[in-house]
């Protein structure tokens, strides 16, 4: 993501109804990671969504790997809170500088997300 993009994201959020603006950067069914941006203070953020139960059968394994990836996001800073929607959302401030750095972090922990 470049400079041009977080300034575009920005000046949606100040435009917002709510005074925010999120843009999406990789979706599975599973998992959504996305660059926000608060208009009150303009400060950018990373939020990871993930959704932890399906209606059916539990997944043991997938519960297992979910619950190690929100520890490591919970170990590296990130907020973590639960959705409505049977997900939880894990959230980080971050600065203009580290976005790519982050982003290419989460990508590793998230190796799955690339498949999809």
């Amino acid at each position: 993501m470049n400079q041009l993009d977080l300034e575009a994201i920005k000046l949606k959020a100040k435009s917002s109804p709510n005074g925010e603006a999120f843009v999406t950067l990789r979706q599975t069914p599973e998992a959504r990671l996305g660059i926000g941006v608060s208009s009150k203070p303009t400060e950018p953020f990373i939020e990871v969504t993930l959704r932890v139960f399906e209606e059916g059968l539990l997944n043991i394994e997938k519960l297992e790997r979910l619950v190690h990836i929100i520890r490591t996001l919970v170990d590296a800073g990130y907020k973590v809170s639960s959705e409505s929607d049977a997900g939880v959302t894990c959230e980080r401030k971050i600065s203009n500088t580290n976005i790519d750095t982050e982003i290419e972090k989460l990508d590793i922990i998230f190796g799955w997300l690339k498949e999809n």
